[in-house]
């Protein structure tokens, strides 16, 4: 029994010697891990740090990089700009001028038309009025030719018949004069019509003239047949009064074509008066005009100034919000890591304070349970030995 009981002491004491080990060799390897862990997260701490200030002074170096990048970009930009702005104003300065020169020769050319126009309308002018006043002689010396010759063929014709039908023609004729005055006022007056139209009528009025002289010519000599057995009596009783209306209608007719000469000559007189203060009024025109145009293109340059000037604060402004945005987001991000770095820090400072804590505990447990068992045991042996 004796021995029995020395065999279960033995047993318990390897027992026990194995617990014991086995706790020692446990905690031994949770301090081990620790140790690892502690040496892990410090090696870690100093490279992260070492890696930390690489990165600040490489971040310090991009930013500086970075800044002359931008500097020379915003230098080189800002000079592009300059020349593009000079290119602008030289292009628009040389449009202004091509308008202003394509104004002014256009003008130049409108009045050297109109001159042109004037004095070829004048010689046109000069030319009709020496043709009319050489026409106008040769009827009057043609015509006076005829009445002579009428005159003297009709001495024989009868008085009574001859008088009836030289009225009729002397009125006739007066019409067919009214008529053709009043055509020729209308066309020298519209003047709308040209030097081909006055032509045509020049010799319009020419072949009706030459006709007009051909058939009055051929109907005088028919009548003056026909009147050649008509009493002589007659004709010397109507001579006086035929002489009288002849008076009277040549007289009508002065008096009408002086009238129309002095209306001429006054409009003459009113067309050139007309013409010079036409002229004058277009070199004032042309005088204001041409300030207006000048004192436009000073306010149109001042305008252009401004507008670059405020275009150019506004690139500089979207620039400088630009940098400042960057220079924001940069900052929010640097402190953003700052903080995270400081967090991860804190938070294995953290983390290695309750592995330790843990494992104190966990070794302080297992110490409590050791001694427990190690009373228990020694309670069992001490009542075993009481009990043999």
């Amino acid at each position: 029994m004796r021995q029995r009981l020395h065999l279960m002491r033995k047993s318990v004491i390897l027992i026990q010697s194995v617990h014991r080990m086995h706790m020692q060799r446990m905690a031994y390897q949770t301090m081990r891990r620790a140790a690892a862990a502690i040496q892990q997260r410090y090696r870690a701490v100093l490279q992260r740090r070492m890696v930390q200030s690489q990165y600040t002074d490489l971040k310090k170096a991009a930013c500086t990089i970075q800044a002359a990048w931008r500097g020379r970009s915003l230098r080189k930009q800002i000079g592009r700009m300059n020349m593009a702005a000079a290119v602008i104003q030289a292009q628009y300065r040389m449009f202004k001028q091509r308008c202003y020169f394509t104004k002014l020769r256009n003008i130049t050319v409108a009045v050297q038309q109109r001159y042109r126009a004037s004095l070829e309308r004048n010689r046109q002018m000069q030319q009709y009025r020496d043709m009319r006043r050489a026409a106008v002689r040769i009827q009057s010396s043609f015509r006076a030719m005829k009445q002579r010759r009428e005159f003297k063929a009709k001495c024989n014709a009868a008085r009574v018949l001859q008088g009836a039908i030289k009225t009729l023609i002397e009125r006739r004729q007066f019409l067919t004069l009214r008529k053709a005055t009043i055509v020729v006022q209308k066309r020298y007056k519209s003047k709308k019509l040209g030097d081909h139209h006055r032509q045509e009528f020049i010799k319009l009025r020419k072949a009706a003239v030459v006709l007009q002289s051909a058939y009055k010519g051929f109907r005088e000599r028919r009548k003056l047949q026909e009147m050649q057995c008509a009493a002589t009596t007659i004709q010397a009783a109507f001579r006086m009064h035929k002489t009288r209306v002849k008076y009277q209608t040549l007289q009508c007719a002065c008096v009408t074509i002086q009238r129309y000469y002095r209306s001429y000559r006054s409009a003459v007189h009113e067309r050139e008066a007309y013409v010079n203060l036409r002229q004058s009024v277009i070199k004032l025109q042309a005088a204001y005009r041409g300030a207006k145009v000048r004192r436009a293109i000073a306010d149109m340059n001042r305008a252009a100034s401004k507008i670059q000037s405020a275009y150019r604060m506004y690139l500089c402004k979207c620039n400088y919000r630009k940098m400042q945005w960057a220079a924001h987001v940069m900052q929010q991000r640097y402190r953003a890591k700052k903080i995270r770095d400081f967090e991860v820090l804190r938070y294995s400072f953290m983390k290695d304070a309750a592995v330790c804590l843990q494992s104190s505990y966990r070794g302080w447990q297992v110490r409590k349970g050791l001694k427990a068992q190690e009373k228990a045991a020694t309670i069992i042996q001490r009542q075993f030995r009481n009990v043999y």
